[in-house]
């Protein structure tokens, strides 16, 4: 019978003979994936630590004084404990004079200016639907002051987010400054009318109030 040949082995590579060499990449990448994923790890819980330190808003202020938007000339003020409406008419006593926050009447103010003074109980509604209120102070000389607010102010001041401006403009006796612009929580007084300062205040606060109503 002819003799069989028999077909050559396949060679046979064992595990034990791959080199150190050949194994380093590989373990140098699984410690670059691990590390990563423990510096990840590590942020997170950083970051999240962080986040538990940081002061909260405080709610009916404009965001509160940790507000980003808010200008250093701004002065956030303490919003009363007592806000509710009263009946149109009725005395009410604030914390601080301007207010910028407290009892209210139901009705708000019709926004403009206004030659004659509106009560506090009336636009501190507004203030309280996120609207912005300038106060100016005038002895006999309240029509020029404000005719001068109707001409150089009020065309600059934006609409809010509702279309229309919400902003109105009042005689007010009980201030030390000639004038004030309030939000809820928020003044800024001023010795002379600034448009500009008046507009930037506008700008940072409208629509910011507890209720955002037109």
């Amino acid at each position: 019978m002819p003799e069989r040949r028999r077909a050559p082995r396949p060679a046979i590579v064992h595990r034990s003979s791959v080199t150190a060499q050949e194994r380093t990449p590989t373990r140098r990448a699984r410690f670059v994936v691990v590390g990563g994923m423990a510096l990840a790890g590590l942020g997170l819980i950083v970051a999240g630590a962080l986040l538990a330190l940081a002061p909260a808003a405080t709610p009916g202020a404009s965001q509160g004084a940790d507000d980003p938007s808010a200008a250093a000339s701004d002065r956030a003020m303490p919003i009363e404990a007592d806000t509710n409406h009263v009946g149109e008419g009725e005395p009410i006593e604030y914390a601080e004079s301007p207010p910028t926050s407290g009892r209210h009447y139901t009705r708000t103010a019709r926004y403009g200016v206004s030659e004659t003074a509106i009560a506090p109980g009336n636009w501190v509604h507004n203030l309280e639907h996120g609207a912005i209120v300038l106060l100016f102070r005038c002895d006999l000389d309240c029509p020029s002051i404000a005719e001068s607010i109707r001409t150089s102010v009020a065309p600059l001041i934006p609409a809010s987010a509702f279309g229309s401006q919400k902003f109105l403009a009042t005689p007010y006796a009980d201030m030390e400054s000639a004038y004030a612009v309030v939000a809820w929580g928020w003044i800024l007084e001023l010795d002379r009318l600034d448009a500009a300062e008046v507009v930037g205040f506008y700008r940072r606060h409208v629509d910011r109030g507890p209720e955002n109503v037109p």
